[in-house]
């Protein structure tokens, strides 16, 4: 006997089937997004002899709609009745891939790609080959186009005849006279390369290069990441005399957004290319000339007179400079580096800024001081206040190399230069930063150098700074212990406490909290919002004693501030070390004494949280 929950779920998909013909657009979308539970209700059978064709007859509806049904027609694959049945899916495939919305084919391929990964290879032969066969021969573009893009899907999982007759297929499209065909060609050749015979390889690299000289810059951008799998799978011959000459040709194209390309993919291009590098004595001779001739692309590329492609290069120095000789990196990227350290375009600057340091494992301690030292020293002069934060934020590669004291000499200055700097966002960046800083430079050169600027920006004029400030304490507290906390930054939060400035003794009051909860952090003068912050480890979760009884007597002396919002916030605070402190501390009687006082405020709020902290003893 059904459930009454089995009769509602059937009169749920009941409502949904209805929903599949309902007028109203988003009742539709709502239905077939709901395919697959429909498909259970329906049945094996009901699904392939009546839902099917229903879906295909709906791919004249809304192109909302019909996204969503591309979307999710791979999924029916298990509602079929096993994998002889998949091939019911066919019909509505073949009317998605020939949309004329890429985004509706692009998903009608991710939904095509299911049902060829539940064929047998006998299925794929009888149904997918003659429907590519039939597509690339229809009129209309977008047919063609998915016939390219279907050819990639099944090349693995067919017999070698019926691969030689789609690679003349493709062929033919190769030669298209609609650009988006020979584009889908283009798009197709590296998942075709990885499953194609060594000599079906050789064949294609002449597609490659026919590809690599078309008329439009859209099919030649998408040789770039082919040339890079054809590389993998060739000898080191085959590709300094065909791949090679591709990335030359590509490098020095008359379309910006080409080199641009070539740029984000060239660290891929060398991997590619050191495969097999090893293993003879000839190979070697042609790793090197490969290595040497890709070298001066990127040299070119890094020169280019486009800023965006000089900025592309830029991002990939580090990575790219990882296949290339540290000789070539001094003779040839070093001094280009140089020159983009001048250049015209703040980002293109402020790109180089961030990847100079990460070159120094490369180039080891000596060459690093020698070369990149002066240059981080030159950005770090830079007017723009991105380039000099870039330097900062990227000093972990080059403190590995040569060593912290030599950094500190060298980067210091700038440092506290840009930490006083007068746009706040720019101070708002390095106070973030500090803690990466002091963990390179240490607690004794942090100490004698950065101590007061932190302490500092608990007083700035803009809110931001002091809560970051705040936070930053505690960060540091966390990397170099609460004893450095004690002896550094408790006597200056002391001082703090008298100042004339209730914004400087709200956040003397944030600093000591903090401290003393490692969980959130209040606003100032926000009354009860919170905000969280980020977590730190389990072994500093926690304010120790010690560091309790040192803090408490600053919050203790607010409680009689004159300021509402300051005694309302001591309210708050005091909850905290009334859960550290152990019940015989003599402080614990102090702080309920003063939250007494409190409970009887002039000021409601401030009574309000003194009766509810007390309360929580």
């Amino acid at each position: 006997m059904a459930s009454a929950g089995d009769g509602d779920d059937l009169y749920q998909v009941a409502i949904l089937v209805d929903q599949l013909k309902h007028d109203d657009v988003q009742l539709r979308i709502n239905a077939f997004n709901n395919l697959e539970r429909i498909a259970s209700a329906l049945g094996h059978e009901r699904t392939r002899d009546e839902l099917i064709p229903f879906i295909a007859d709906s791919i004249e509806d809304e192109d909302a709609v019909i996204s969503v049904i591309a979307d999710k027609l791979g999924g029916l694959t298990a509602y079929l009745g096993g994998a002889e049945n998949v091939h019911v899916l066919i019909r509505p495939l073949e009317l998605l891939v020939c949309g004329e919305e890429s985004h509706i084919r692009d998903r009608a391929l991710k939904s095509a790609e299911d049902v060829v990964s539940r064929m047998s290879e006998e299925q794929v032969m009888r149904h997918f080959v003659p429907l590519i066969q039939k597509l690339s021969s229809k009129d209309w573009y977008t047919a063609r186009s998915g016939a390219a893009s279907l050819i990639a899907l099944v090349f693995g999982r067919i017999t070698d005849r019926a691969r030689s007759d789609l690679l003349s297929t493709l062929g033919k499209l190769s030669s298209d006279d609609t650009a988006a065909v020979r584009k889908a060609v283009a798009k197709s050749l590296p998942s075709i390369v990885r499953s194609a015979s060594p000599s079906v390889r050789m064949d294609m690299l002449e597609l490659l290069k026919v590809l690599a000289k078309d008329e439009q810059d859209s099919i030649r951008i998408q040789i770039i990441p082919a040339s890079a799998v054809f590389a993998s799978t060739l000898t080191m011959e085959q590709k300094a005399n065909n791949i090679v000459t591709t990335i030359v040709s590509l490098a020095s194209d008359r379309a910006w957004r080409v080199r641009w390309s070539l740029c984000h993919h060239l660290k891929d291009i060398f991997a590619a290319m050191q495969e097999g590098s090893s293993s003879s004595a000839g190979t070697s001779t042609h790793f090197s000339s490969i290595v040497n001739t890709l070298a001066n692309v990127f040299e070119n590329l890094l020169n280019d007179p486009e800023p965006e492609v000089r900025a592309a290069g830029g991002m990939h120095v580090s990575a790219v400079c990882k296949f290339i000789p540290k000789a070539i990196i001094t003779s040839k990227i070093v001094p280009t580096l140089q020159r983009l350290a001048a250049d015209n375009s703040d980002f293109v600057r402020a790109v180089i800024a961030s990847e100079v340091s990460q070159l120094s494992p490369s180039l080891g301690k000596e060459d690093t001081v020698k070369l990149l030292l002066p240059l981080l020293l030159s950005l770090l002069r830079d007017d723009g206040s991105d380039v000099r934060l870039n330097v900062i934020s990227n000093l972990d590669g080059i403190n590995a190399t040569i060593g912290v004291e030599l950094l500190s000499q060298s980067l210091l200055p700038a440092i506290v230069s840009l930490a006083q700097d007068p746009k706040w966002r720019v101070r708002l960046a390095v106070i973030e930063l500090t803690p990466m800083i002091g963990q390179q430079l240490g607690a004794d050169i942090f100490t004698n150098n950065l101590v007061t600027i932190c302490i500092g920006w608990l007083s700035d004029t803009v809110y931001s700074i002091r809560k970051a400030g705040a936070l930053n304490i505690r960060k540091l507290n966390d990397i170099f212990g609460e004893e450095w906390t004690a002896k550094q930054i408790v006597p200056k939060l002391e001082k703090m406490q008298s100042n004339t400035v209730h914004y400087h003794r709200m956040a003397c009051l944030h600093a000591a909290q903090v401290l003393l909860d490692r969980s959130e952090v209040p606003l100032a003068g926000s009354g009860k919002t919170k905000v969280a912050v980020p977590a730190v480890s389990e072994t500093t979760a926690t304010c120790s004693v010690t560091l309790c009884r040192l803090l408490v007597p600053i919050v203790l002396q607010l409680a009689r501030d004159q300021v509402a919002n300051v005694r309302m916030t001591v309210s708050k605070i005091l909850r905290y070390p009334l859960t550290l402190l152990p019940g015989t501390d003599p402080l614990r009687a102090e702080i309920m004494t003063t939250l007494k006082g409190l409970g009887s405020d002039t000021d409601r709020d401030v009574r309000y949280y003194a009766t509810l902290t007390a309360s929580l003893k």
